[in-house]
């Protein structure tokens, strides 16, 4: 009967040592859910913000492919509308020319070629306001070749250019009004170099000046300080020496 109630006993104590620890493990199995829990929320949250992130990046590469599609269809547009209006234009001046009287041709011709000359006015420096209005017929000069450029047969036999036509004469004329015209900007450039520097030694020569000026102050500045405490060591000496001789 001893051995076998020692048994019986450690049975039980087995058994009670056992419930107790599925009482532990069962009070503290809330505590472990409700962290598990919170993990859980913490990373659906994370899910839904990285979703929410790729929302908006889908939405803004759509937003922005769709934007260089609308800007690529409406530079596609303008082509297609200039292209039209160009062919519009070509085929209404064809239909004018094919219907168009002797005297509406010539007034056309003229107008063209009034034009021509005006731009070629524009180009030898003709284009001012008081020679614009002046043409070959009607100026005050009497001069039927007004707007054309003066050849000057002895200078050019004399250069070798005598056997040129006008249309390389012009060519030389815009080439050496480029170069000079070059040339004139060169001039310029240079002059404002000049400026800008003598502007910057003028500045520079005003702040040292003023360092000058500073520096004089300061020294007046000190000399006075000087003088002011050497005054007033001069006056109690002779405070001194008034109450020794009393």
């Amino acid at each position: 009967m001893g051995p076998h109630s020692d048994d019986s006993d450690d049975d039980r104590r087995r058994k009670k040592e056992k419930k107790r620890r599925r009482s532990r493990s069962r009070s503290r199995s809330p505590r472990r859910s409700r962290q598990d829990t919170f993990g859980d929320e913490c990373r659906n949250r994370d899910r839904k913000k990285k979703k929410r992130k790729k929302e908006r990046r889908r939405r803004s590469s759509s937003s922005s492919s769709a934007s260089s599609d609308s800007s690529t269809e409406l530079l596609r547009r303008l082509e297609t509308e200039r292209r039209e209006l160009k062919e519009k234009r070509r085929l209404e001046k064809e239909r004018m020319k094919a219907t168009e009287t002797p005297e509406e041709k010539r007034a056309r011709r003229l107008l063209k070629k009034e034009l021509k000359s005006v731009r070629k006015r524009e180009r030898t420096g003709w284009a001012d306001e008081e020679y614009a209005r002046y043409t070959n017929e009607d100026n005050p000069f009497g001069d039927s070749n007004l707007t054309q450029t003066f050849r000057w047969n002895k200078k050019l036999q004399e250069e070798g250019l005598d056997s040129l036509e006008e249309r390389e004469l012009d060519r030389l004329q815009r080439q050496r009004q480029e170069e000079q015209r070059i040339e004139l900007e060169k001039v310029k450039l240079a002059r404002q170099i000049r400026e800008k520097e003598r502007e910057e030694r003028q500045a520079l020569l005003e702040a040292q000046e003023r360092a000058r000026e500073n520096e004089k102050f300061s020294k007046w500045r000190q000399q006075e300080d000087e003088f002011h405490l050497q005054q007033a060591r001069l006056r109690s000496k002779i405070r001194i020496q008034v109450r020794k001789e009393r």
